[in-house]
């Protein structure tokens, strides 16, 4: 039980329930995101819109407004409810909206300067009998660090951290000279040595980022077409087979290029698509989402020659963070990033039939409260 002294009864906090009721919170969704300063295109109403759409009826959302007592708003968590059947147990869960398609540092949308985790804490271990695990994936390190500390005062409550795969983030300095300074002499000989192939094949070589729906829509069929012959010949299946991963990706691209933010650059030589990488830009960031590259061309380095030419642009637009997102892989570490780690922060009632449940259908490894803590003391504390 929670201590009468901890209680928090000025807070209020309105459910939201289903996609219709989202709708009359859309302004408020913007107008949060704003005034919060995250650089996060994840968050944004758009994302979320065209994750709800295509997901339909497997998803329904239950966002939490939350207010102080003087009825003024502090933000909001965007959560869901999910059921996925396991081997003999159907587990109630409790999720993160926006999730599932490769969506990084997710949080809840707080006024800058206001924290609601202890108000969304309170009101999922209070819900427990609408839900059977709460599974936030893919949060921020920060969000994950207050959502430990709010459930440790919870007493038969188990809430395990689990880090996730990091995302190398290139700290993007005022120039581009200054920033390949940076980079590893081999990595700049490189980047030379592939220009002047190009050159020397007397073919016309252009950078470009598309601009209208026209461009839109070659750029990204050629991203799609590029990607998956990659990958199958390396025999695996690529991203965009994924149920619903292109048709969300492809719904919300389009959004951003409405909005302004999509940055699909591609590389074409004699006319022909030979790279392609599908990018965002939101306030200071640009997030390196998906690639692709014609492997005819590989002896060209097409791929890094259009990373370069990303960056390059995401300096000279004033971006001061190109986040290559989850996932520590050698192409990436070569352009000198830093790494910012996420978590899984999974949360149940430590009841029998939960954690049966939970081992079938290859959940969670219970942590020991010493391990949590000792998780928990990693995470980076707050400023």
């Amino acid at each position: 039980m929670i201590p009468e002294a901890d209680r928090r009864p000025a807070a209020t906090i309105d459910v939201h329930l289903g996609a219709d009721a989202l709708r009359a919170i859309v302004p408020l969704w913007s107008e949060l995101l704003a005034a919060s300063g995250s650089a996060n295109i994840f968050l944004t109403w758009e994302w979320m819109s065209a994750w709800c759409e295509v997901l339909g009826t497997a998803a329904v959302p239950c966002v939490l407004v939350v207010r102080n007592g003087d009825g003024a708003v502090k933000g909001l968590a965007p959560l869901y409810t999910d059921q996925r059947a396991g081997r003999s147990l159907a587990l109630r869960r409790l999720r993160l909206m926006g999730t599932g398609f490769g969506a990084d540092h997710m949080a809840f949308i707080c006024r800058a300067g206001e924290d609601i985790t202890p108000e969304v804490a309170d009101w999922i271990v209070g819900r427990v009998p609408e839900w059977d695990v709460a599974e936030l994936r893919w949060v921020d390190e920060v969000q994950a660090r207050r959502l430990a500390i709010a459930l440790e005062r919870y007493r038969g409550h188990v809430c395990v951290l689990t880090e996730a795969d990091p995302s190398p983030v290139v700290r993007l300095p005022a120039t581009w000279e200054e920033y390949r300074g940076l980079l590893g002499s081999s990595h700049r000989a490189s980047l030379g040595r592939y220009a002047r192939k190009l050159e020397r094949e007397r073919a016309p070589v252009d950078f470009r980022r598309a601009a209208t729906a026209e461009e839109f829509g070659r750029a990204w069929s050629a991203l799609v077409r590029l990607h998956q012959t990659r990958w199958r010949r390396r025999g695996l299946p690529g991203s965009f087979v994924k149920p619903h991963f292109e048709e969300l990706h492809r719904q919300f691209a389009r959004l951003a290029l409405e909005r302004g933010w999509l940055r699909l650059y591609h590389l074409e030589a004699r006319e022909q698509i030979i790279a392609v990488l599908y990018c965002f830009r939101y306030g200071p960031r640009v997030s390196y989402f998906q690639a692709g590259f014609d492997t005819a061309w590989a002896r060209y380095g097409p791929g890094r020659l259009l990373m370069a030419h990303a960056i390059r642009s995401s300096i000279e637009e004033g971006a001061t963070e190109f986040d290559f997102m989850r996932g520590v892989e050698e192409h990436k570490l070569r352009w000198k990033p830093e790494l910012r780690h996420d978590y899984h922060v999974t949360i149940f009632r430590a009841r029998p039939a939960v954690i049966t449940a939970l081992r079938l259908q290859g959940g969670v490894r219970l942590l020991r409260r010493g391990a949590r803590r000792l998780l928990l003391s990693r995470l980076p504390r707050e400023t």
